[in-house]
Order: C-alpha cells, then sequence, then structure tokens
C-alpha cells in the first residue's frame, strides 16, 4: 500500500535516515504512479542525498488512427528530427498491426474490445528503440528520450519501463498483479533510470 510506505519515507526523514527513507519513497512511488505526494517525498529525500528524479515515461509523438474508410493513418510530430520520425513510424507501424490488423484479435480471443497489453507496447517499444539504435549509429542528430529507451532497452529494462511507465502510469492498480520478482526489477528500474545522479 503506498499511503503505508510514504508514511514509512517520512517516518525514516524524521529519524535521519535518509537511505531507509529512500526505499521506502521508492515503494511509494512504485505503487501508485500518480501520488504527487509520494513523488515530492522522494525529491525530498533526493535532496538530502544528492540524486535528482524524473520519471523516464516518453510522450509520444505518434498518433495512429483508424479512419472511416478503414485506412489507418499515422501523424508524426514535425517538431522532432528526421530519424527520430523514422523511428517513431516502426513505433507506430507495430501498433497499427495490433490495433487494426489483427494481431490483437488473435492473441486475445475472448476480449470483445481493444486494449492495450504488454505485449503490444513491448514490441512497439522494442521496435522505436532498434530503429533509433540502426539509424542514429552514424548521425549527428540527437535525442534524449530516444537516447535514454535505447539504454533502458540495452540494459534489459525494457519490460520494466513499460510495467512502470506506461501501464502502471495508465492504472496503479496493476502493480497489485505484479510477481514478487517483477516488483523487484521494477525497483531496480526506477534505481538505475528515475533516480538520477547517484551511483546504485
Amino acid at each position: 500500500d503506498y499511503l503505508a510506505w510514504r508514511a514509512l519515507a517520512v517516518t525514516f526523514l524524521a529519524l535521519d535516515d535518509p537511505v531507509s527513507a529512500k526505499e521506502a519513497a521508492i515503494w511509494a512511488v512504485l505503487y501508485n504512479y500518480h501520488d504527487a505526494d509520494s513523488w515530492d517525498l522522494l525529491r525530498r529525500v533526493g535532496r538530502e542525498l544528492g540524486f535528482t528524479v524524473a520519471p523516464a515515461r516518453l510522450s509520444k509523438r505518434v498518433d495512429v488512427r483508424h479512419e472511416r474508410d478503414g485506412s489507418v493513418s499515422v501523424a508524426v510530430d514535425s517538431s522532432i528530427g528526421d530519424l527520430a520520425k523514422i523511428s517513431w513510424l516502426g513505433y507506430a507501424f507495430v501498433r497499427a498491426v495490433w490495433q487494426y490488423e489483427g494481431r490483437f484479435e488473435a492473441r486475445n480471443r475472448s476480449a470483445t474490445d481493444y486494449f492495450t497489453t504488454f505485449e503490444e507496447q513491448l514490441e512497439a517499444m522494442a521496435s522505436l528503440a532498434a530503429v533509433w539504435s540502426s539509424e542514429s549509429l552514424d548521425s549527428l542528430e540527437r535525442n534524449a528520450d530516444l537516447d535514454r529507451l535505447t539504454r533502458i532497452t540495452d540494459t534489459g529494462y525494457l519490460g520494466e519501463y513499460i510495467l512502470f511507465e506506461e501501464l502502471a502510469a495508465h492504472d496503479p492498480d496493476i502493480v497489485a498483479l505484479l510477481s514478487p520478482s517483477q516488483l523487484h526489477r521494477v525497483k531496480q528500474y526506477i534505481e538505475r533510470f528515475v533516480i538520477r545522479g547517484q551511483t546504485i
């Protein structure tokens, strides 16, 4: 329960134990992505221990739509660089296949309505990272968000990124469905990529 973890973090701070407060505050934000007080508490601990806190969730730079004539349209943010656009197209094509070309129905036969699944997000984000990693190797074009996503992918935390920054951000209750090993891995993801400026 995020309220219990948040209260524990406050207690540890009152006892002048910021290291234990950090642990408790991490669990608080893990259990409720949308609780601003838990995030503020983790940032407060960061000020004492010398780290900053910033969720790594990417702003989506594409919009995939199913048109009335049955076609699928993809609109890409015109403000980003050309290689970033190409990379986001890779993401959009995967999402389009899942939503409109039957992949969702094939894998979720009992579902009556479409919903975004972990597998869809994993495939789409992996495509985004792979295209960016390949296309940007010999380019001067930089994109901090995509560079960070590539690091997350290369270190094996893409699944945890999706669980925390995408699915739990959409529905915090999903955390209650995670196994202890998944929770531990998501906590490690937060320590590596959400907390910045402190060696883990």
